[in-house]
């Protein structure tokens, strides 16, 4: 995917935190988290997506989709990956969109580097 599209982080310790760490940040950004059924993959949601149809730029909504997995070193693959381009508002909503993705990518990299398990982080 292009690097504005998608970002990928390596970070160690227990897969468990990794994610609760994750939840935490979107959550307290006042992002709603919709986890899907295997537990590891979900969407984070910020904005109303009616409103962003409706009135475009005057009305952000913003998805960040994640995946995490545990890979063969046992070190932790977070994907993260935005779904719309922001185009219902224009260039105003595409810049938009592009802005908050780097956003939460930076704001999800310091709290995994302030933590101390941050290993590594490609993208957006």
């Amino acid at each position: 995917m292009s690097k504005e599209l998608d970002a990928h982080l390596y970070v160690s310790g227990d897969p468990e935190r990794a994610r609760a760490t994750l939840g935490d940040l979107f959550t307290r950004e006042k992002w709603r988290v919709e986890w899907n059924p295997d537990g590891w993959s979900g969407v984070a949601k910020k904005g109303n997506k009616g409103l962003n149809i409706a009135f475009g730029a005057f009305a952000q909504y913003h998805e960040v989709w994640f995946a995490f997995v545990t890979m063969p070193d046992h070190n932790i693959h977070l994907r993260l990956y935005r779904s719309g381009s922001g185009i219902a508002g224009g260039l105003i909503g595409v810049s938009s969109v592009k802005r908050s993705f780097r956003n939460i990518v930076q704001q999800v990299e310091a709290t995994y580097y302030n933590a101390g398990v941050l290993l590594s982080s490609a993208g957006q």
